[in-house]
């Protein structure tokens, strides 16, 4: 996740840094940039390091960034103290943005926002007695997902859903389905990671069910759920804050320069990070357009009031929540071991003007 975000950061960059100089057209470049890769290899405990790394050096004047939940909580520290402007499209926590001191944009739905949706995908399957399991193994994770979920489709669809809490280190995944389904339950919600995705997947196998089963983006990004589930994933459906530019044609031009510059299709991010890369040089640009160099705090204002419209859509940001405006999250079905965009899931129940 983390490279293909780079690949796309670095095409930006790179296609910026091709426009001729400045000299009266708005698509001229006022001057040149650099792309400073800092890799945490997804380790919490190399996050502030490689934060620091970025934040001690004066020529650096925005991050995408951090790719994790648990990198991102790691980091923040040291982001706050040098009040740099960052920007992840992965790391959907919503305690990242909180605070008056924070200066990260979300161009993520928050994971409570990405359930909600979700549950809005199993509604739209019939389902009128969802299960869904709150996965402790990443607690925060597992209880936003799950509060989202529950809302739409208790609160939102009239549904009556049945829960269940599954402490951190629990294998025995059959006894806990085997009561999801005593209950009468039509649709299954894993909300959690991957690990226990295989086992509830393969226990829901074993019992013959076959109702809508969703789960969120900590599944949809680790290919381990695909090769572990095997058959038993077959079916599931999995939203991602990831849409598949093959399928979007505002896409074309980023696909067909991704190819030509790595040699193959982007990976998931990949196109969201072009994006909002894309938007942090606008709002440089901008702010060099006074003539002086713009700096760190100038930059995180202007990045939370910047509007943009890249390839894989338009992006603005809730002054309040500093987290994207509109839809977020996608749907992804797995079909023969792969998983089939989709597309964007439903903003409401059935029924609903606009779902």
């Amino acid at each position: 996740m983390g490279r293909a975000q780079e690949q796309g950061a670095r095409l930006a960059v790179e296609l910026f840094n091709a426009r001729p100089p400045s000299g009266g057209s708005a698509r001229k470049r006022p001057f040149t940039l650099t792309l400073k890769v800092s890799d945490d290899r997804g380790d919490p405990s190399r996050a502030l390091a490689a934060a620091r790394a970025l934040t001690t050096d004066p020529d650096v004047l925005a991050v995408l960034g951090p790719t994790s939940d648990t990198t991102g909580e790691a980091a923040m520290p040291a982001y706050d103290e040098a009040r740099m402007p960052v920007a992840t499209v992965s790391a959907g926590l919503n305690l990242l943005a909180a605070g008056d001191l924070r200066t990260l944009v979300r161009a993520i739905p928050s994971h409570p926002k990405a359930g909600n949706w979700i549950g809005f995908h199993v509604l739209h399957q019939g389902s009128t007695r969802p299960g869904i399991v709150h996965d402790r193994t990443d607690d925060v994770y597992g209880w936003q997902y799950m509060g989202g979920v529950d809302w739409a489709v208790r609160y939102e669809g009239a549904s009556t859903p049945y829960h269940r809490v599954v402490p951190a280190g629990t294998t025995d995944y059959r006894t806990v389905i085997r009561d999801m389904l005593d209950h009468g339950i039509d649709a299954y919600v894993h909300c959690g990671v991957t690990e226990t995705a295989v086992r509830a997947a393969l226990a829901l196998h074993e019992a013959g069910f076959t109702g809508p089963r969703a789960t969120g983006q900590r599944v949809f990004d680790e290919q381990r759920f695909l090769r572990e589930a095997g058959a038993a994933a077959e079916g599931w459906a999995i939203g991602a804050p990831a849409a598949d530019p093959a399928a979007l044609p505002s896409a074309a031009a980023f696909r067909t320069a991704h190819a030509r510059r790595f040699g193959a299709a982007p990976a998931p991010y990949a196109g969201e990070a072009f994006d909002v890369v894309n938007l942090m040089i606008d709002v440089l640009v901008e702010a060099a357009a006074g003539g002086s160099r713009p700096g760190r705090a100038q930059t995180a204002r202007a990045l939370l009031a910047a509007e943009h419209r890249g390839a894989m859509g338009a992006y603005s940001f809730d002054a309040s929540t500093r987290e994207v405006n509109g839809i977020g999250t996608y749907m992804y079905v797995v079909e023969d071991g792969r998983t089939r965009y989709v597309g964007a899931a439903p903003l409401g129940p059935p029924g609903k003007k606009g779902a």
